[in-house]
């Protein structure tokens, strides 16, 4: 798989849900939280009644104008919207209610709306009490109404006395034309004229008392209270279901996002699907128990993970020569590469070839797992203290398997010896031997890139639940620049936590070995 590839497969959805999945957590912590935090809101607001009046807006009798407006028919109910919420409007309600609260205070309390097509204000109010809230409410209709006939009052008022100014000016200039008319001959010119003008001041001023006879009669209220406010029963506000159903609700989204992302962003290996989808690298072989036979940290046989070495060793023989030399390099630090170097080699030596196993790595593990006796090793061998032979020890219960222990200080004796020393001990060995080399992680040090050109293959170990994608890629990458003949990964359970075995040699050894090599047929 080519690196364009791997990158496509790796932020695909399908595998990016997958990874989501790990964090099935956070939407059900997301929404307990959200939920919490709806109640702690609920719990923390004070109640709130809500009451309301219902008020009909009437209209101006027949033949009478009013200043308000007549956008719509004969009432504008917009313009009856903001005279209910007006200054003045306030000012009588808070008088009403005999308020020792500020006027703006009380009003931000209100609440006016037009149902669509009537002509009908909802005067809404809240408070504290279901009583001041249905008093409230009441109030302002009242102090609507009240307000309205005023001022269609004082309307009316101002259209009489400008209609009475302009009936007696005509009633003067009546007089002045019927005086005129009297004093002319009967066959005169402008005896005519004046009679025609005294027509027109006639039909003038029958025109002026018809429109304001109505201005005369008492007016009617501006409007009337069709649906008085009722006491609240419950409060209108905070209402918990909302609350705690809204916070739950948010809580889940962003629980869902969060894991989302964190699948996105997840770069821990947690099986042989990661390395091969992700890393784009090949799986030599899993190592996993079978049901309740957990992977120890140990010499494994049988169910809990022999048969996976087995396995392994058949794929490197069928890649490699019949002496060959495997290169064990880790992907992290840890007691994984030390595991696989130590069954890797162990399974060899049961097929009855000589192996020998070289500890590379300053931290292994290899002396723990074959309980191995004495400090002397490798690092003896480079800083010139002991020769070869003497730091060599036969494995306890597996014929054929030497080791060499890493010894004292393996690091500093690196940092003063050529690498070169380490591969012609290893070589010394390839001569008659299977030699499996455990060193350390890529990326903790040069030791494995520096190695691996001298041997066969190389095995890189990736252990999940520890294991980065990204230390994967980088350990392949490193390996491959410098030539490295790199067979693929093994992939075994996280190793931190393994118990480990007492007597592991002996337990898995205690049953024969049986071959998964081809038989030949008589």
């Amino acid at each position: 798989m080519d690196v364009l590839s791997r990158d496509i497969v790796a932020v695909g959805p399908s595998f990016s849900t997958k990874r989501a999945l790990r964090y099935w957590w956070l939407p059900f912590l997301g929404l307990a939280i959200g939920a919490l935090g709806g109640w702690t809101l609920t719990a923390s607001q004070s109640e709130v009644y809500a009451s309301t009046t219902s008020v009909l807006v009437l209209s101006p009798p027949q033949g009478v104008t009013l200043s308000s407006g007549r956008a719509n028919g004969d009432v504008n109910m917009d313009t009856e919207i903001q005279l209910a919420r007006s200054n003045q409007v306030a000012a009588t309600a808070h008088a009403l209610l005999r308020s020792t609260e500020d006027v703006e205070a009380v009003r931000d309390r209100l609440s006016v709306t037009v149902p669509p097509n009537t002509r009908i204000l909802s005067i809404g109010f809240k408070d504290a009490t279901p009583e001041s809230a249905q008093q409230g409410s009441h109030a302002f209709a009242q102090a609507y109404i009240t307000e309205r006939t005023s001022q269609s009052k004082a309307d009316v008022s101002a259209q009489g006395e400008a209609l009475s100014k302009q009936i007696a000016a005509l009633n003067a200039r009546l007089v002045q034309v019927t005086g005129k008319i009297a004093a002319l001959e009967a066959n005169s010119p402008d005896r005519a004229l004046a009679e025609a003008e005294q027509s027109i001041l006639v039909n003038s001023l029958s025109n002026l008392n018809q429109r304001l006879a109505p201005l005369t009669a008492d007016l009617p209220a501006g409007g009337t209270i069709i649906n008085d406010a009722q006491r609240p029963a419950r409060p209108s506000s905070p209402i918990p279901v909302m609350n705690i159903g809204g916070g739950a609700m948010l809580g889940l989204l962003v629980g869902l996002g969060l894991a989302l992302l964190a699948g996105r962003r997840d770069d821990l290996v947690r099986g042989a699907n990661d390395v091969e989808t992700r890393a784009g690298q090949p799986v030599l072989a899993s190592i996993h128990g079978l049901g309740r036979h957990k992977v120890p940290f140990g010499i494994v046989a049988g169910r809990t993970g022999g048969q996976d070495f087995d396995r392994l060793r058949l794929h490197l023989d069928a890649s490699a020569s019949a002496k060959s030399s495997v290169l064990v390099c880790g992907s992290t630090s840890g007691r994984a590469t030390s595991f696989v170097a130590a069954n890797l080699a162990t399974s060899q030596a049961r097929t009855g070839r000589r192996v020998t196993l070289v500890c590379v790595d300053p931290d292994s593990r290899i002396p723990e797992i074959l309980e191995l006796e004495g400090t002397r090793g490798l690092a003896d061998v480079l800083r010139g203290e002991a020769d070869l032979a003497a730091v060599v020890q036969d494995a306890r219960d597996v014929p054929g398997l030497r080791v060499v222990a890493p010894g004292r200080d393996l690091q500093l004796a690196f940092e003063n010896v050529p690498r070169h020393r380490v591969a012609r001990i290893a070589q010394a060995f390839m001569e008659r031997d299977w030699v499996v080399v455990e060193t350390a992680p890529v990326i903790e040090g040069v030791e494995a890139e520096e190695l691996a050109q001298y041997f066969d293959t190389v095995v890189v170990v990736v252990e999940g639940g520890r294991s980065r994608v990204s230390q994967v890629t980088r350990s392949f990458a490193a390996l491959d620049q410098v030539g490295a003949h790199v067979s693929g990964a093994v992939v075994v359970p996280d190793l931190s936590h393994a118990p480990t075995q007492s007597r592991s040699l002996e337990a898995a050894l205690q049953r024969p070995y049986r071959s998964t090599q081809p038989t030949a047929r008589s």
